[in-house]
């Protein structure tokens, strides 16, 4: 009786130390950022987490300050016939 009293117990405590967490942050947060296709970074009040989504396959995202409008090298643009 006393072993069964314990098992429910303990039952409760890990019950509750695992749905407090869920239950303090739960609610609306607003996308504050994204990383990449698959991180991203909510915000409530002054509240961050940051958020990776496990099993997606999503494409990174660009450096967009490396990135040239041309997608061809200047040298091989000069060897096209003129016609291009």
């Amino acid at each position: 009786m006393i072993s069964t009293q314990r098992t429910l117990l303990s039952a409760l405590i890990l019950i509750l130390v695992l749905l407090l967490p869920s239950l303090l942050l739960a609610g609306q947060y607003q996308v504050y950022r994204v990383v990449d296709g698959y991180t991203f970074i909510v915000k409530h009040g002054d509240i961050k987490i940051t958020i990776r989504l496990v099993g997606i396959d999503a494409p990174e995202l660009s450096n967009k300050k490396r990135r040239t409008d041309n997608p061809f090298p200047g040298n091989l643009r000069s060897t096209w016939p003129p016609w291009c």
